[in-house]
């Protein structure tokens, strides 16, 4: 049996279940939104335009599996700051972002879960500052030949990575 609020909130038009508001009380409710949603900040989403990735490049291997470096260029032009997320190369098995840490000793290469992209900046990516590494991959690399990556990033979604295949240094 209803309660004597339910039966007055249904008899006045107002609301009948615990769940619904009164009808006197949602005007209330969408100001207090529309106010809340005013006042967080919007949400960053970058023109995939706005990113550019130039000479992308690896070391070429003739082992398999072998490990090789990728290094390329990256461009924001845009004004919000950005992360390479992933790279999703058909050659490797996996592959990770790393950065070379230089303290004690000699410089150690180390995985980290992106690499940042400044608005209004570019990354060069080498061996030694932040660089994606292919692991275990499934071909040889021979210098000359070309193929494809994908590159997640943080606001700017996924970009196609054309990569070229160099001779590998002896550095």
């Amino acid at each position: 049996m209803a309660s004597r609020a339910e039966r007055s909130n249904t008899q006045s038009g107002e609301a009948s279940s615990p769940n619904e508001l009164p009808s006197s009380l949602r005007p209330i409710a969408t100001a207090a939104l529309a106010w809340l949603a005013g006042s967080a900040p919007a949400p960053l989403h970058a023109d995939p335009q706005s990113l550019t990735v130039t000479h992308a490049w690896t070391e070429s291997r003739m082992e398999v599996p072998a490990d090789a470096p990728l290094y390329m260029t990256i461009t924001n032009a845009g004004d919000s700051d950005d992360q390479l997320l992933r790279v999703h190369c058909p050659v490797a098995n996996f592959t990770e972002k790393r950065t070379i840490d230089q303290g004690e000793g000699a410089p150690a290469s180390r995985e980290i879960k992106s690499i940042p992209i400044a608005a209004h900046g570019t990354v060069v990516l080498t061996a030694n500052t932040f660089h994606v590494m292919l692991l275990k991959t499934t071909q040889k690399l021979e210098s000359g030949t070309r193929f494809t990556c994908s590159a997640a990033f943080k606001n700017a979604g996924k970009i196609d990575i054309e990569v070229s295949v160099e001779p590998r240094s002896n550095s």
